[in-house]
């Protein structure tokens, strides 16, 4: 009976890819649902405790959090550091979740490697100055987020302050921040997917109420619909114009730190898998 859910699945999402491809000539689109299917075969699990019960981690990312009794992410989430009276909290080194925190798009200085193919290009970073993040608290907590990671690149230039400006933009939803490395890879954008879906799903959010900001300054490139179909909307660092208060935003994993593999043991592929086919 399993299996036959599973190859279900199967032909719903074969379906969807046929029609979407049929409604959005998006090749990019098509590609990602066929890889879904295939994840779908890996794994049915329906929920995030039901994961952290049953997982059994023995891959190269052991430092993400999993602990001997196999509790991935309920151990990640207990690994928690709380500082300036619940506008900053970090999660096992390996993301962060701010409340109220101020983005001024005007402390940044961009340095870019262009090359000939607008697709498949070199890294694209913005390098961010003092002050890029403001977060009211009277002093910096000290914290470190795991390995060579760029969350900290990011700390390093949050200003943690007892007063900061009030902005005239506020974004009162969900907002995931993430920097994209491999953007035009299949397999390490799916990270990236994934991350911020489990982020949502940990901040307890839905797709329409969940906003993706993204800290890079790669093109946009062929994957970047499946952001839209994924989630609310898409924001691009160099668009933002004016200085953003958000109320809720959450810095995502590092994509090389994906919980994604060992795929046999990857928290709520199903309920990613079910969202791109929902919003068709």
């Amino acid at each position: 009976m399993k299996l036959f859910h599973k190859y279900s699945q199967v032909l719903c999402f074969g379906i969807a890819a046929k029609h979407f491809g049929r409604k959005h000539h998006n090749l990019a689109g098509v590609l990602f649902l066929f890889f879904v299917l295939w994840l779908l075969l890996q794994v049915n699990v329906t929920s995030i405790v039901d994961f952290a019960r049953k997982s059994q981690y023995s891959g190269q990312n052991k430092g993400f959090g999993y602990d001997g009794n196999g509790d991935a992410i309920l151990s990640l989430l207990k690994q928690n550091v709380s500082a300036c009276d619940g506008s900053f909290v970090g999660y096992g080194n390996e993301l962060a979740f701010f409340k109220n925190i101020v983005l001024n798009p005007f402390k940044n200085a961009e340095f870019v490697q262009e090359t000939a193919d607008k697709q498949w290009t070199a890294p694209k970073k913005i390098v961010f100055s003092d002050g890029y993040f403001s977060v009211k608290c009277k002093k910096k907590p000290s914290y470190e987020f795991r390995g060579n990671n760029h969350l900290n690149k990011w700390f390093s230039v949050t200003r943690f302050q007892p007063d900061i400006s009030k902005t005239a933009k506020i974004e009162p939803r969900l907002t995931i921040a993430v920097e994209r490395y491999e953007y035009a890879n299949l397999f390490h954008s799916m990270t990236d997917f994934y991350n911020a879906f489990l982020m949502m799903k940990i901040f307890n959010s839905t797709p329409a109420e969940t906003n993706i900001l993204l800290l890079d300054y790669h093109p946009k490139g062929l994957l970047i619909s499946i952001w839209d179909q994924l989630f609310n909307n898409v924001i691009f660092a160099k668009d933002i114009k004016e200085p953003t208060t958000y109320n809720n935003l959450v810095w995502s994993i590092m994509g090389y730190n994906s919980p994604l593999y060992p795929c046999g043991k990857t928290p709520m592929l199903s309920q990613i898998a079910f969202i791109p086919y929902s919003r068709l």
